[in-house]
């Protein structure tokens, strides 16, 4: 596990490399923001390597929250994350302070957007800074993110219209 400097919500857009996943969901804001604050279902609906995700914080909301996420099966790979955004039904944002080697630092922030009155636009974006000898990998990793996080962001929109029954 490796310390990564810690980032402000402007790193999202001025990171060396991005990666962006984004679905149209059948559903309003308060709706997709309620799927998006239940931490530990996200394992049934983002799909991929997401083995776990739960809060290590009180409260477990909110600006200066954190919570850990696991990618993988056992030991797998651990992230260790802080709130830096909380704007219900609107935007949330964190900065990884630990992760696994390779990065030097990383942002993620979610933006729900209004479309209609039943359509909200949910767009998931990583930021990250990777250390010199992953640099070259920043084309096919930035592929393979965005991929899953549009499957992701797929599995919420699922998931919203599931949970209205």
């Amino acid at each position: 596990m490796a310390t990564l400097t810690p980032q402000t919500i402007e790193f999202a857009e001025t990171a060396p490399a991005q990666a962006e996943g984004s679905a149209v969901v059948v559903g309003t804001p308060a709706e997709v923001w309620a799927v998006l604050v239940d931490y530990p279902r996200w394992t049934e609906w983002f799909g991929g390597p997401l083995s776990q995700v739960r809060s290590t914080s009180d409260p477990a909301t909110g600006v200066g929250s954190t919570r850990e996420v696991m990618l993988g099966r056992g030991k797998g790979l651990r992230f260790a994350e802080r709130f830096i955004a909380w704007e219900p039904d609107a935007l949330w944002a964190f900065t990884a302070y630990e992760a696994p080697g390779g990065l030097e630092g990383l942002v993620e922030r979610c933006t729900i957007e209004p479309i209609s009155d039943t359509r909200t636009r949910v767009t998931y974006r990583m930021a990250f800074a990777p250390k010199p000898l992953v640099k070259p990998l920043v084309p096919l990793l930035r592929n393979r993110i965005s991929k899953a996080l549009t499957k992701g962001m797929e599995g919420l929109a699922r998931e919203v219209v599931a949970r209205r029954g």
